[in-house]
Formats: C-alpha cells, sequence, structure tokens
C-alpha cells in the first residue's frame, strides 16, 4: 500500500469507494446512511478541484488500484478534511490511519496551524477514531463561524445535527 496524489482517471472509481464505505453505517446509530443516493455523493467537480490543489490523497494497493482517499478543503482560514472513506474490503489494514497521516504531513509542509473536520461523536470510526490521532473535539464557542456553517449545511442536507460535531488538532506540535 501506498499514498499517492489523486488523478482525474479514478474519479468515479474514488465514488464507488465512498457509496461502498457508507455501509460501514449499517452497524451505527446511523444505519440510514448506509445507502447513499448519487447526489449524497462527493459531487465530481469536487474531486477534480481537489486533484487541481494536491488536495486529494489515494491509498492505493497492487496494480495502483485505488483502495480509499483523503479530501480536504479549506473551511474560513482552515485545512479541513472533507472525507476520509476506504472500502470495506481494505478496512483493518491501516490505510485510515495512514491517509490521516499523509493528509496532516501535507498540510504541515504548507504550513498550516491546524487541522479541522466534522463527524459523528457516536460512531467509533469517526469521532473516536479522530481522538486517538490526537484531534479533540471542539465546544461550540471554539467553532468559529466557518465550521458553524458547515455544521448546518450538513443537518439542512439530512445529517442528524445532535451528535455531529467538530474536531481540530493542531498542527503546531
Amino acid at each position: 500500500m501506498r499514498i499517492r496524489p489523486g488523478r482525474r482517471d479514478e474519479i468515479e472509481c474514488l465514488r464507488e469507494i465512498e457509496r461502498a464505505a457508507a455501509i460501514l453505517f449499517r452497524a451505527t446509530p446511523h444505519p440510514g446512511l448506509a445507502r447513499p443516493e448519487a447526489d449524497d455523493l462527493v459531487p465530481a467537480v469536487v474531486f477534480e478541484a481537489a486533484i487541481r490543489s494536491g488536495d486529494l490523497l489515494v491509498a492505493v494497493g497492487d496494480g495502483d488500484r485505488p483502495l480509499g482517499f483523503a479530501l480536504c478543503t479549506r473551511v474560513g482560514d482552515e485545512a479541513h478534511l472533507k472525507e476520509l472513506d476506504v472500502h470495506p474490503d481494505a478496512v483493518g489494514r491501516g490505510l485510515g490511519s495512514a491517509l490521516l497521516a499523509a493528509v496532516c504531513e501535507t498540510a504541515r509542509a504548507r504550513g498550516e496551524p491546524s487541522l479541522s473536520l466534522t463527524t459523528f461523536r457516536d460512531v467509533p470510526f469517526n469521532a473516536p477514531f479522530y481522538a486517538r490521532r490526537g484531534f479533540r473535539m471542539l465546544r461550540p464557542g471554539e467553532t468559529g463561524p466557518a465550521l458553524q456553517a458547515l455544521l448546518a449545511v450538513e443537518a439542512e442536507a439530512g445529517l442528524p445535527a445532535g451528535p455531529r460535531c467538530a474536531m481540530r488538532l493542531d498542527l503546531r506540535c
């Protein structure tokens, strides 16, 4: 397994990984998220923009086949992990951790002071996963207007607001 920048010819494969990874939500308090509709997936144009900016990293296995990806963006003045997905057939091999480490390394190299994300606090492979890797759950007063707005957009899109949270990792350490 290795991590490399994503390519335009992989976008549909990455969307399939996103769709397949959603199946893992069946065993969570949010089983309705296990069957995403096409319009719930990251749009191809978002992947294209991330490829151009260097904000899409892909974990590949034998034959350079994508097994997972990490998609970053900016929220306000901060680097933000928008999506991290690993195909269910590749879960348990450390790909998520390797992708997250690569995202942090890239953000540090760019001089980013921190990395934020939004996630579910009650899903083991969400907030607890990130907390074990140094992310801290933010209290409402710590999120700032950009992350608050993102959480509101997510709620409007159908993600249950109650169990959602924002997290941040200080990259200056």
